[in-house]
């Protein structure tokens, strides 16, 4: 049984309906999603970045959602934004009604913080949302006609051009 076989386990950023549209390239089926929880995991924020990630914590869970019956192209498009960050594990998660099932998700490529701090889906909306879904549009763009390589330096670009924007409102208020 390959990851194909399985749903797709979500949680962070892909909880939003806008982000995982993008993502996706199509309207998620309200019918085809349904909420799970991933026992033994909490999530936290990727050092010195808004995007979460999980680390393991016996006794705690997180809330997310899984994905029926995603296409290889939906699945491609998936793989393709997350794969910079996040490796592909096979994982059990516990869907309301049905118990335990098999599911797919995405785990951090990297060593977790020394110090986790913590990620919400609402702290991220308020604080975030508007400027990722743009990262998101641009990077997206590249899937089927550029390079993972193009899209990440996209993304970097995007992220340079908002820091020097703050800096430059910054030195603007204390100017005044």
């Amino acid at each position: 049984m390959n990851h194909l076989d399985k749903p797709l386990f979500v949680y962070g950023t892909m909880l939003d309906r806008d982000v995982a549209e993008i993502v996706l390239g199509r309207v998620l089926d309200p019918a085809r999603v349904c909420r799970a929880w991933l026992d033994g995991y909490r999530v936290v924020r990727i050092r010195d970045d808004t995007y979460p990630m999980l680390i393991e914590a016996p006794g705690e869970h997180v809330a997310g959602a899984v994905i029926h019956d995603l296409d290889r192209t939906a699945l491609d498009r998936v793989r393709f934004f997350e794969s910079y960050e996040y490796d592909f594990v096979e994982c059990t998660v516990r869907i309301p009604d049905h118990g335990y099932r098999r599911a797919a998700r995405f785990g951090a490529a990297h060593e977790p913080p020394q110090q986790p701090e913590p990620w919400s889906l609402e702290w991220w909306r308020a604080t975030h949302k508007d400027r990722f879904l743009r990262y998101v549009r641009d990077f997206m763009a590249f899937y089927g006609c550029g390079t993972l390589d193009e899209a990440e330096a996209r993304w970097l670009e995007l992220e340079r051009e908002d820091e020097r924007r703050a800096r430059q409102r910054t030195q603007s208020a204390s100017a005044n």
